[in-house]
């Protein structure tokens, strides 16, 4: 018998209809996940799934804002973000949809990019120029294998409603400092930045840059499955989790909670030994009748004369429960 700690999942509908049946894990104020977390996940899923994670990549201390600078020849663009992304996430969130010209990242991709048309102008990439321009990202040459939509690229959602792009925690904090409720904690809508702002390379390659993965995604086929996989995938997880059913959304949070094993147990066994402890006290009380005639001849009023039996009593449980415990740990 014992307190033990344990998970309690509650489970909530989200708003909007999902794009995709799936789940889509990430922590409730989007911090960084363990890389060893998309490992397993793809160990399990990634040989019938698409496993899609997604790093970001500041160039700074969060918190601070930074420019991360791109160039081509003397042409340079200045970016908030970078997002590291694999080919799978085509198959989640159908990412492609958003290009313009090109194709979107490959497994087989390294120093390949995909940008928006805002750092295209800029760098005064055209079209044409896809799959020969090369710009310059800390010191090493990326093709530019794409270029995507700034509008269409915000339609993309994923199963939170928040889009790909990495979150603005400098506006965050404003917004915060303000007294402006984004919403419950853990739940609350978040500003993310403009699509024209970031750019978009392999997911290995953003890693070995000192990228962080801060959400991972998984398709699967039928909500049916997504049921079967979340029954045995929450109790695992202490991260929030979003799933898509059908036409709709829930959100699952995890909270650390503790109960007791194990009481049905010895309920019997403790009610027995206390009816035998409370016929020994009343025995105790039936044989000292003239001891208590006594104390009420002295003067006692007949409350202090129990005091004195309770007292008694409780020096004997406190012995007895301590003596109980050094037995039971030996």
């Amino acid at each position: 018998t014992s307190i033990v700690n344990t998970m309690r999942f509650n489970k909530v509908p989200a708003p909007g209809k999902p794009a995709y049946n799936g789940l889509m894990l990430r922590t409730a104020m989007w911090e960084t996940l363990q890389e060893p977390a998309y490992q397993l996940l793809k160990d399990e899923f990634g040989r019938t799934r698409a496993v899609a994670p997604r790093a970001w990549f500041f160039g700074a201390i969060l918190g601070e804002q930074s420019f991360l600078t791109l160039k081509r020849n003397d042409k340079t663009y200045d970016a908030k973000g970078v997002v590291g992304l694999t080919e799978q996430e085509k198959a989640v969130t159908h990412i492609d949809r958003a290009l313009v010209a090109g194709r979107w990242i490959r497994d087989g991709d390294i120093y390949a990019a995909v940008i928006p048309g805002a750092i295209a102008t800029a760098l005064e990439i055209t079209p044409e120029d896809v799959g020969k321009a090369k710009i310059v990202f800390s010191g090493v040459e990326y093709t530019v294998i794409g270029i995507v939509d700034n509008a269409k690229f915000k339609k993309i959602m994923d199963l939170d409603k928040e889009p790909l792009t990495p979150v603005d925690f400098i506006l965050m904090q404003k917004l915060t400092a303000q007294g402006k409720s984004m919403g419950e904690a853990g739940f609350r809508e978040y500003v993310h930045l403009e699509p024209d702002t970031c750019f978009y390379v392999p997911y290995h390659t953003l890693m070995n840059l000192g990228g962080e993965i801060r959400s991972i995604a998984i398709d699967f086929i039928t909500p049916q499955e997504v049921k079967k996989v979340l029954e045995d995938l929450m109790p695992r997880l202490g991260l929030n989790l979003y799933a898509g059913l059908g036409s709709k959304t829930y959100r699952f949070s995890s909270i650390a909670t503790a109960s007791g094993k194990g009481f049905s147990a010895v309920f019997i066994p403790i009610l027995i030994a206390a009816l035998i402890v409370l016929n020994t006290m009343l025995g105790s009380v039936y044989e000292r009748v003239k001891e208590i005639g006594i104390f009420s001849s002295l003067g006692l009023a007949p409350n202090h004369i129990a005091m004195l039996f309770m007292a008694e009593a409780m020096v004997y449980a406190i012995l007895g429960a301590v003596a109980g415990y050094l037995i039971g740990q030996g």
